[in-house]
């Protein structure tokens, strides 16, 4: 069967009824009765010392060299590597008969690979497909090796070998040589998520610096051209003002923009001080509402609120706090709509002073809810593009806010469908 040229699996959604329950194909006890060939050492000690040079040189390849490695050890058919993402697992390496289906996924309680991962324990199973029917194929699962392997001791995926015939049996050989092989799988998978955070850590930071570059660039831009006009135009009082007015936008655009820059870097290092002390919430949320109102009118946006009348006193950094409204409502104001609405209202209940600011504009995908307050992500925004930006305000708020003992929370129903910001800080 290993010459059929064109092997098959069952495409997901078609379901069967099993023919046999978990018990009638597990060959865990058989198994362990079967005559235990002789090793083959030099073998395998060839085969990790390959395994090592690729962990050095290749480590994108390593999980599927440990594939062909395993196929050749235990003379099996198929050998593979199925990670567990959610509720589906992906053979994220192949080789042998079915090496075309690489990265193809299985749901979790349709695969073999699931009561391994649940047992946290080898598994053996003969004609696995009578209980799991969607592993059915051309050529048949007949038997069936399954070792977990883990990620700081949760296991995170198998590492498995099948025969396709009656005449192929493993044995505990076998079982010896894939547990050293899945900790090489181990160590692979870590390899390969940490090579993919690296891989996004970079994307972030150049996508930062390009942002950046054009962030300072349309300011001084600005400046440059009100300097060029003031050394060659005959000067009047009236266009000095509104040069001046100019210079000083432009000027705290920049500042805004290294101050964010500052702030971020303090807190990634643990080096931004807080300095407490008794303050009314309600004056500081009044305060940041009458400095942003230039803003609402620049953008044609109504400003509602529902404020308490009395004093809201909490224990906070009166500048940190204000610093994380300001970028709550500045987000608002961002992405809503010419002639939206932007709600703005202050509680109080057993858990704290609750602040909600609300907008029924451009809104993000549910899914986004907390990747929007990582850096340098505007995530699922609709509209994110036309609006450039470094991408640090919220995630400068989340980070204070924690600093502050509260905690900061998104919502949104969906794209189009507006935001609502919600902060919670303890009684004072």
């Amino acid at each position: 069967m290993s010459g059929n040229s064109s092997p098959s699996i069952r495409q997901h959604g078609k379901s069967e009824i099993p023919t046999a329950t978990l018990e009638e194909v597990d060959a865990l006890s058989e198994f362990g009765l079967r005559p235990q060939r002789v090793p083959n050492y030099h073998a395998e000690c060839d085969a990790l010392a390959t395994l090592t040079l690729e962990m050095a040189e290749n480590p994108s390849n390593l999980l599927q060299r440990l594939c062909e490695l395993a196929l050749d050890l235990c003379r099996a058919d198929s050998a593979g590597i199925s990670i567990l993402n959610g509720d589906v697992f992906r053979w994220v390496a192949v080789a042998g008969i079915f090496s075309d289906h690489r990265n193809g996924t299985m749901p979790r309680n349709a695969s073999p690979c699931g009561v391994c991962i649940e047992r946290n324990a080898t598994q053996v199973m003969y004609l696995a497909d009578r209980c799991f029917p969607e592993i059915r194929a051309e050529p048949q699962f007949v038997e069936v090796l399954l070792i977990p392997f883990h990620d700081h001791g949760t296991p995170v995926g198998t590492v498995w070998i099948v025969a396709h015939s009656e005449e192929r049996k493993f044995d505990r050989e076998d079982e010896r040589i894939v547990r050293s092989l899945a900790q090489f799988a181990a160590a692979g998978w870590q390899l390969l998520k940490a090579s993919d955070l690296e891989a996004e850590s970079n994307r972030n930071k150049d996508e930062f610096l390009a942002l950046l570059s054009h962030e300072l660039r349309n300011p001084i831009g600005s400046i440059q051209i009100i300097a060029d006009s003031l050394a060659r135009i005959p000067l009047d009082g009236a266009f000095v003002r509104v040069c001046a007015e100019r210079l000083d936008r432009q000027t705290k655009s920049i500042m805004r923009i290294v101050d964010d820059i500052g702030d971020f870097t303090r807190l990634a290092h643990r080096k931004l001080s807080i300095e407490r002390e008794l303050i009314d919430l309600r004056m500081v949320l009044l305060e940041v509402l009458e400095e942003s109102q230039e803003r609402l009118n620049a953008a044609k946006l109504v400003a509602r609120t529902d404020i308490l009348e009395a004093p809201v006193a909490v224990v906070s950094d009166h500048l940190r706090l204000k610093q994380v409204l300001d970028n709550i409502l500045s987000n608002a104001i961002k992405f809503s709509d010419v002639g939206g609405t932007i709600t703005v209202c202050l509680k109080t209940d057993s858990e704290g002073a609750i602040i909600q600011i609300s907008d029924n504009g451009r809104g993000f995908e549910a899914a986004s809810s907390e990747a929007i307050f990582e850096p340098f992500v505007q995530a699922g925004r609709v509209g994110a593009r036309e609006h450039t930006g470094l991408g640090l305000g919220l995630a400068i708020s989340k980070q204070l806010t924690e600093l502050l003992g509260g905690t900061i929370v998104a919502y949104s129903e969906g794209l189009g469908r507006g935001a609502t910001f919600t902060l919670i800080l303890p009684h004072g």
